[in-house]
């Protein structure tokens, strides 16, 4: 077996039919909707984790498996990004969003859109970065679907984050 890790958020681990073996697993067998394909996966997550750093616990994961000519495979396992948790403020109509906009910017993260119809307005703000004028002037609901933004809305701006 061997661990390589690929940057910050992804490893690959290769596993030779041996491995495998040991194991008592095929390429073809080592499923995560198995108990023992589950089991394995996570034995090879945590030697990652001693041997790399790479830690998967808690983590929303990626894992692409190829097997190889030789009867063993590769596992590539990439870590996906946190959804940052948003509220949603809604804003009847113009007047009440330039409001709070004229108390508070926009935060960086954030999406704001229009709905086609009613001319009513939808911030996506950042939990943790919601501002005190939002709260005055809008009404936080449920988030709406991104299905319904994208059919019956616009986006009128979104602040995106420098990486």
């Amino acid at each position: 077996m061997k661990l390589y890790r690929q940057g910050e958020g992804a490893i690959r681990i290769r596993l030779t039919k041996e491995d495998l073996e040991a194991y008592s697993m095929t390429a073809e067998d080592l499923d995560y909707d198995s108990a023992q394909g589950k089991r394995v996966i996570w034995e090879l997550f945590d030697k990652a984790r001693r041997e790399t750093g790479f830690d998967a616990a808690g983590e929303k994961i990626y894992i692409q498996l190829y097997p190889t000519d030789r009867g063993g495979c590769e596992l590539f396992v990439t870590k996906l990004e946190k959804e940052e948790k948003k509220l949603c403020f809604c804003f009847a109509d113009f007047d009440l969003l330039y409001a709070a906009l004229t108390r508070s910017p926009i935060p960086l993260g954030s999406e704001l859109w229009r709905e086609k119809k009613r001319g009513v307005f939808y911030a996506l703000i950042p939990e943790k970065e919601a501002p005190l004028a939002f709260f005055e002037f809008g009404e936080t609901i449920k988030m709406p679907s991104k299905i319904f933004l994208k059919s019956r809305c616009h986006r009128v701006r979104r602040e995106e984050r420098q990486t």
